[in-house]
């Protein structure tokens, strides 16, 4: 409508002034194929050139809401067949994979119910007013944490508070080690077996967060990425230098923590990451790894059964023999007690979990 030259036209017919319609196509027109746009952004001669859609197309990972399931997606998929047939894109099929996220969800003042956040419901959140007193962060781990991405989700007072919460014990703990944090020349240099009690259990509760955090995004399990970084920081909050715990091994459980907290928490993730004393950001440290090694306890709980009914339990080196779980499980009290006057017919033993004594 702005475009006076295009708007303003003779008549055909009569010769007379006219204005041209300007509505000429649906909004779905554009949104239907503005990935293939994002593919080559300059180009003022074409909407994107072939060579440029080939080697990024088609997109991996599409995600949204439930609401663009029939229009949005249908016609992106149409529209893409219809440009692969011309030769102009490399696949018929515009994404790989889809996963459609959940709504977020509030009681509504209107309506007194829990509904999609909606102005015309008036139960939104000012993002500008939150921010500024909250933090984005706060808003980001409240969203991941309340629900599965997949689902629906309230969004509470108390959930706000407990999220703020967990940002502010995480900033609390590396602000009071941050001096020593610095001191510490390179974490990394630490070897598993040559670590003992709560510097080696540490150690071992980093390389297993690592793994779970990296298996929980990938399979876009964002609740439980947070609730596995909650449990290893109940894990870092027990450091107590004047128990003679390691630096290094606190250090290294620190820098996995900031690096993993980073895409969920990337401002804090970032003031923290140069409190400890970095230059650079923590965006391009690097992904952590872990060491499957590291990853195994070095002794497990193992139930002790007598006729497949539970009569204790034997703390055993992880990956103990039969003989050596079963000769542990008969010394128990209470195994005893159900031994006596009884033949061991057999033994039923699953590595690492039970052992069984059938006897008659």
């Amino acid at each position: 409508e702005t475009a006076e030259a295009f708007i303003n036209v003779t008549c055909p017919s009569c010769g007379g002034a006219a204005r041209r319609d300007s509505d000429t196509m649906d909004t779905f027109v554009d949104s239907s194929w503005y990935f293939l746009r994002y593919c080559d952004p300059q180009n003022d001669e074409l909407p994107f050139s072939p060579q440029k859609a080939a080697a990024w197309m088609p997109v991996d990972q599409y995600i949204g809401g439930a609401e663009h399931a029939i229009l949005h997606l249908l016609y992106s998929r149409f529209i893409t067949k219809f440009l692969h047939r011309e030769g102009l894109v490399p696949t018929a099929e515009p994404f790989k994979r889809l996963f459609t996220q959940g709504m977020v969800c509030m009681e509504s003042p209107v309506t007194g119910k829990s509904e999609k956040m909606s102005k015309s419901k008036g139960n939104t959140v000012p993002v500008g007013e939150f921010v500024r007193e909250w933090g984005s962060d706060t808003g980001r781990i409240l969203i991941l944490f309340a629900a599965p991405p997949e689902r629906d989700f309230d969004w509470t007072t108390e959930g706000v508070f407990g999220a703020n919460r967990f940002l502010n014990r995480i900033f609390s703990l590396i602000d009071e080690h941050a001096d020593r944090l610095r001191t510490v020349p390179s974490p990394d240099a630490l070897r598993y077996d040559a670590l003992s009690g709560f510097d080696r259990a540490l150690y071992r509760k980093a390389h297993q967060t690592i793994q779970k955090v990296t298996d929980a995004l990938n399979r876009f399990h964002f609740n439980v990425v947070v609730a596995s970084i909650m449990e290893y920081l109940n894990e870092l909050v027990r450091f107590d230098p004047a128990a003679a715990h390691g630096d290094e091994p606190f250090a290294f459980a620190v820098d996995k923590l900031i690096r993993l907290l980073a895409p969920i928490a990337p401002h804090l993730a970032e003031e923290l990451w140069h409190r400890v004393g970095h230059d650079s950001s923590v965006f391009s440290s690097g992904w952590p790894t872990f060491d499957p090694a590291a990853t195994v306890a070095d002794t497990v709980t193992v139930v002790a059964q007598v006729n497949s009914k539970n009569r204790g339990e034997v703390e055993v080196p992880t990956g103990a023999a039969q003989d050596t779980v079963a000769a542990l499980a008969m010394q128990l009290e209470n195994v005893q007690k159900h031994l006596e006057g009884k033949q061991l017919v057999k033994t039923i033993f699953i590595p690492n979990k039970l052992v069984n004594l059938v006897v008659k």
